[in-house]
């Protein structure tokens, strides 16, 4: 599971779309480099929408075979794919508490604006992800309602 989750963060689509929101002004620029709470908010969120991923294309990934938090977890504890669920809400849970509480540090403690700005659209990224997960097809979270 750690590979997996160190995977999740290698292979993001999300860190190159925070790269180019440092194009905006007043945020750092992106050939600066950040601060190391900074990067650990980016990963944090990149961790976050992977797990929230898995279990939203639950479903989707038994049909196919794909790889999985559920399977992974499975297959290391010896349970059934499906009990694993509750340990993967668990683990975002930590992880959103995690996140909250180093936005606060970042956002009480930061003197310049600048960092104080990434931060925010750092977090902002995880319920944008959400948010995006529920319109995509592939899951068919959306037709369960039409």
């Amino acid at each position: 599971m750690a590979q997996y989750l160190r995977d999740a963060v290698a292979n993001s689509h999300i860190l190159p779309g925070m790269l180019l929101q440092r194009l905006l002004p007043g945020l750092p620029a992106p050939d600066t480099g950040w601060p190391p709470d900074l990067t650990h908010l980016a990963r944090l969120v990149t961790v976050i929408a992977r797990l929230e991923n898995d279990l939203l294309s639950y479903r989707k990934d038994e049909r196919d075979g794909a790889v999985n938090a559920c399977w992974i977890l499975a297959g290391e504890y010896g349970i059934e794919p499906i009990q694993a669920v509750p340990v993967v809400l668990g683990m975002i849970n930590a992880l959103r508490v995690q996140l909250d509480d180093l936005t606060a540090e970042v956002l009480r403690c930061a003197t310049d604006p600048a960092v104080t700005g990434q931060a925010e659209r750092i977090v902002d990224w995880v319920d944008a992800c959400y948010a995006w997960f529920l319109t995509v097809a592939r899951y068919g979270v959306g037709s369960a309602h039409t």
